[in-house]
């Protein structure tokens, strides 16, 4: 979603223009911040992104002329629209040399300004986002050092972070370039790893939003070892093949019946003899592993859909719904129903 600064020194037309119909259940603008003057917009450039500013060009304080040039001097925010109730040329004029996306003259109508979103959106996909600085080779890299719990990926993408952020553009083009980087890193993971979108929001999990330039590399340093740490939650079995091939075929069965019994004959071994060497090699028993497995795609079917948990509980191969809510609850703390709720009311 693009974040709008309306800037005017009439409260009735910010109010007027935040009521416009294209604002309402609308997923690509909302009139995030609004400022009565150059000065106090430039105060809230300085701590939020902000995609568009709409500013009007007589104000006190600072105009809207003088809040432009410092925001394309200090790179604040990438389109400025003009809005003055004089046609003037010189205006419009002044505005086009300093860098303004438009000037368009007051009153602004909605069909006026649906087109000028409209504009603004083309403006952005023709916008280059690419990372000619992040090769298929490096990607790699960074994805396999990810999947092997490796803090090199941290310290490559890190560089990557500090090559980007030396380039002069607006900073809202670098977020759009992490944003890519870490999408292909999900594609990459996801590549490897499909079992982890029935566990974990992955969407979510690979979002990140940056607050400055300054902070990127701390910021997407946070975000890595986040998404590294889920990840190799599952990873258990690295250093012996038949636990690791035992662990795959937990993960790649989850949402089935997974018992000792079953997987012991997938793999044709003595389940008593697959239950002593699991624990020897992990360090947690069998029946702790495929449960935490379980209690995790549990979470994910109540989070992203509507499945009813009687529904949920048979599909898992609990046959009394009652013992599975208990499971459920020494797990999460929470009883399924509870959870649910919990999940519904978060914003």
């Amino acid at each position: 979603m693009f974040n709008i600064m309306i800037v005017d020194d009439k409260e009735i037309f910010r109010r007027q223009f935040k009521r416009f119909p294209i604002f309402k259940n609308n997923p690509d603008f909302c009139i995030a911040y609004e400022a009565q003057n150059g000065a106090e917009a430039l105060e809230i450039l300085s701590k939020n992104k902000v995609d568009i500013v709409i500013t009007d060009i007589k104000m006190p304080i600072m105009d809207g002329l003088d809040l432009l040039e410092r925001i394309k001097k200090e790179n604040l925010c990438g389109c400025v629209i003009l809005l003055s109730e004089y046609a003037e040329f010189s205006f419009a004029q002044k505005g086009l040399e300093l860098g303004a996306f438009d000037y368009i003259v007051k009153p602004i109508g909605p069909e006026k300004l649906a087109e000028l979103l409209d504009r603004f959106k083309g403006f952005i996909a023709n916008q280059s986002v690419s990372t000619p600085s992040l090769g298929k080779s490096q990607l790699e890299r960074i994805t396999e050092y990810m999947l092997h719990n490796d803090l090199h990926a941290n310290q490559l993408l890190g560089d990557i972070m500090d090559e980007m952020a030396k380039a002069d553009e607006p900073d809202y083009v670098l977020s759009d370039k992490i944003n890519d980087i870490f999408a292909r890193l999900k594609n990459e993971v996801l590549a490897k790893r499909q079992y982890l979108t029935k566990l974990m929001d992955t969407d979510a999990l690979f979002s990140i939003s940056i607050t400055s330039r300054a902070a990127a590399r701390k910021e997407t340093d946070q975000a890595l070892g986040k998404i590294i740490h889920a990840v190799n939650k599952f990873n258990v079995g690295e250093n012996n093949e038949l636990i690791k091939a035992v662990c795959n075929s937990i993960l790649q069965n989850v949402g089935h019946n997974i018992s000792l019994q079953k997987i012991s004959e997938m793999h044709f071994v003595n389940k008593s003899y697959l239950s002593h060497l699991f624990h020897q090699e992990t360090g947690i028993s069998f029946g702790d592993y495929a449960n935490m497995v379980k209690m995790e795609y549990a979470k994910r079917r109540i989070e992203s859909t509507d499945i009813k948990i009687y529904e949920l509980s048979e599909e898992m191969g609990y046959s009394d719904t009652e013992y599975f809510s208990k499971v459920f609850k020494l797990y999460t703390g929470f009883t399924p129903t509870a959870y649910r709720a919990m999940i519904k009311e978060k914003p």
